[in-house]
Order: C-alpha cells, then sequence, then structure tokens
C-alpha cells in the first residue's frame, strides 16, 4: 500500500502538481533554489531521453518487444525525475511555535521539536566523518551522490539533538537520527528564525 501511495504520488507531482504551491503555517524556508541538484535533475533527463531513443532504435532491430519495453522503463525514468523534483520544489523547512519541520519532496522527512535541539552551528563535522556517520538526517534537496567529486549539496548548519528522534523516509522506512545537516537557501534568515523560536520557547 504505501508503494502504491508513493507511485501515486509521483505520478500526481510529474503531471498536475506543476503550478500548485503548498500553503504553510508559520515560516517557511526553501531549499532548492541554489542546490546542485536542478543541474544534475537536468542533466539526468537528458540522459533518459538521448538514451531511451538511441536504445529503441538499435533494439527494435532485434526485437519490437524488447525495444518498447525498454522505452517504457526510460518513460518511467523521466516521469520519476519530474514527479521528484516538482515535489521537492514545493516542499519547504516549516518553523511552527514548537518545532521545525524538514521536508525534502517525496524523500524523507523529520520533525526535531524545539526542546530537543542542543545547539545549531556552522558545519563542523568534516566530511570523511560525515560519511560514517549513520544515525545523521541530510536535509538538503541533492542527494548524497558522491561529496568527494561534489555530487551532494553542502551542509551550512548542524543540528545537535538532545535525544533521538525518528525520521520518515520513502515507503515509510524509518530511521533513527540524533543529528542534522542543513543546506539552505536564506542560511541567515534561516538561523535567526531557529535561535529566535528556540528563545521564544524557552520563555
Amino acid at each position: 500500500m504505501k508503494v502504491l501511495k508513493f507511485e501515486a504520488s509521483i505520478w500526481y507531482h510529474a503531471i498536475y502538481a506543476w503550478r500548485s504551491s503548498q500553503k504553510q503555517r508559520g515560516l517557511s524556508f526553501t531549499h532548492h533554489k541554489k542546490s546542485i541538484y536542478f543541474g544534475l535533475f537536468l542533466m539526468l533527463l537528458h540522459v533518459q531521453i538521448i538514451e531511451g531513443a538511441g536504445l529503441h532504435f538499435v533494439l527494435h532491430h532485434v526485437s519490437p518487444l524488447l525495444a518498447w519495453g525498454s522505452t517504457f522503463l526510460h518513460v518511467y525514468m523521466i516521469i520519476w525525475l519530474l514527479g521528484d523534483y516538482n515535489a521537492l520544489r514545493h516542499s519547504v523547512f516549516t518553523l511552527d511555535n514548537h518545532s521545525i519541520h524538514f521536508q525534502i519532496g517525496l524523500r524523507k522527512s523529520v520533525r526535531i521539536p524545539f526542546d530537543c535541539i542542543e545547539s545549531i552551528t556552522a558545519v563542523r563535522t568534516s566530511p570523511e566523518t560525515m560519511k560514517q556517520e549513520t544515525e545523521s538526517f541530510h536535509a538538503e534537496a541533492c542527494p548524497r551522490i558522491d561529496p568527494d567529486i561534489g555530487l551532494a549539496d553542502t551542509p551550512q548548519f548542524e543540528l545537535h539533538l538532545k535525544r533521538p528522534v525518528v525520521s520518515m523516509g520513502m515507503f515509510g522506512r524509518n530511521k533513527t537520527v540524533q543529528k542534522v545537516y542543513v543546506h539552505v537557501d536564506e542560511p541567515q534568515a534561516f538561523i535567526q528564525a531557529i535561535k529566535q523560536k528556540m528563545e521564544e520557547y524557552i520563555r
């Protein structure tokens, strides 16, 4: 059921959600506009179109059935890429009176109560240490494909938590989180809003 729900969401965002926008309560911050993911998205889309057309032509001489099967898979991947990017474009980081909600399109999300945040600082953790961490959440638009060659957003902040929280991934997969890395389009406004909300919450 969760797989079907995810597939339906992908198709909806790929076809129908281009002009719609989410109405958020509280403060919200985008995270896709200054991400490198748009360039990666265009590259992957281009590859699927060119490769799909070329492979269809080659396979058609061997088996028309194989050719159309390959084309179907490439079209499906194009739909998936469009849906993923459009969902990402409409998702934001939202601050209400009690917590901050990190939503990364349809991929994953986590809600962090303000009383759970021990500190928020500029990133101090080295990339090598990040690779070894298993209980961290990357609130970034671009998947961390290969940070060593630049195929990942560079986080600006890290949130250290007083206690673990649970994040939700695709198909309902849960993960325990003790640290959050954040890449946001307006970093200064974001950290000021976080600190102000934390102070208000403590009062």
